[in-house]
């Protein structure tokens, strides 16, 4: 037996300007992508899904996307100096690391504390019980 799920019927309804608005400003606040979509939920009495959005998430995503770029920053900064170095390595005048390059190591450990910090505040937030043994980080070039 097969079951046609073509689509042929519709229905129209007048609302007023405020109703509609309504209406739209309750569909807004679910994962319904389309009007018709979210009145056949309704209609039928299926579950409506409605998005919660979480402050403190959404906070600590913006705090790291933000960490995300200055990491960027600091990589381009670190693979300059890292060239630089090369070149002096192949021309024999190396004597020790170029002061970028130490600097941009310094801050990028400094970023990755800041993430391990944001990450632990984010899952004891969401009820994830972080691990307390410290790990070691290799501070040297």
């Amino acid at each position: 037996m097969l079951i046609d799920s073509t689509k042929r019927h519709t229905i129209q309804v007048r609302l007023t300007s405020s109703q509609q608005d309504f209406i739209l400003q309750q569909m807004d606040g679910t994962t319904c992508r389309t009007l018709t979509e979210y009145v056949r939920h309704l209609i039928q009495r299926k579950p409506v899904i409605q998005k919660i959005r979480n402050q403190s998430i959404d906070d600590a995503m913006a705090e790291l996307l933000s960490l995300r770029k200055e990491l960027s920053r600091l990589s381009l900064s670190y693979g300059l100096a890292r060239e630089l170095a090369q070149a002096q390595i192949q021309s024999g005048a190396f004597s020790s690391w170029p002061e970028p390059a130490e600097s941009a190591y310094g801050q990028f450990l400094e970023k990755l504390e800041e993430i391990k910090r944001i990450l632990i505040q984010l899952s004891v937030h969401v009820g994830f019980d972080p691990p307390s043994a410290k790990r070691e980080v290799h501070t040297g070039l």
